[in-house]
């Protein structure tokens, strides 16, 4: 999958399309920041935030800066990482696109607990949960809900961070089926 997107992503900078550059952008740094090759994906992220801030792009930014702040926390840089939640989060403000508040309040929520500040982080996760409930993205509610219950855990809360174990695994196995209906593997 990285090598397509590599390959499109030559192609929309030949055609500068910078908009689908970004976001191509976008989806391979979120590859590498998965796979633990942070640096790689920084770069990305930056790299599309830099050329987006230029066209003045409000839907994509928030998306790439949050990327840089989650690349930020890996790299265990709480201070970068909370200047730019910080400016993802304004940016964020300006941007129609709920996808983008919920990545800016999940890596909120991480940035927050990384730094000790459990209330705020608790408020964050809450907050992109809250929005994340008005998207249909199973996944996106399970990996918030999961970060979500991690922080729990480390704060020491196991009944909470249980029950949100158990939100996460069910909001990412998605919608259960209706009565009255098997699934293919006949449960």
């Amino acid at each position: 999958a990285l090598s397509y997107a590599q390959k499109g992503l030559r192609i929309f900078e030949t055609l500068r399309d910078v908009r689908m550059a970004g976001q191509l952008r976008l989806n391979m740094g979120d590859m590498l920041l998965q796979q633990g090759r942070v640096a790689e994906a920084e770069r990305l992220f930056g790299e599309g935030a830099e050329h987006l801030r230029r066209i003045g792009d409000q839907e994509l930014l928030p998306l790439l800066v949050v990327g840089m702040a989650e690349s930020a926390l890996e790299r265990s840089d709480l201070s970068q990482a909370a200047d730019l939640i910080e400016q993802a989060v304004d940016l964020s403000t300006r941007s129609s696109d709920p996808i983008a508040t919920v990545a800016v309040h999940r890596v909120a929520g991480r940035v927050a607990h990384a730094r000790g500040l459990h209330e705020p982080a608790h408020r964050h996760f809450e907050r992109a949960l809250e929005v994340a409930g008005t998207v249909d993205s199973p996944d996106l509610r399970a990996r918030v809900t999961y970060d979500f219950a991690r922080a729990l855990e480390a704060e020491g809360d196991s009944a909470q961070a249980a029950l949100r174990f158990r939100q996460a695994y069910e909001a990412g196995r998605g919608p259960a089926p209706a009565a009255g209906v098997s699934s293919p593997l006949g449960a």
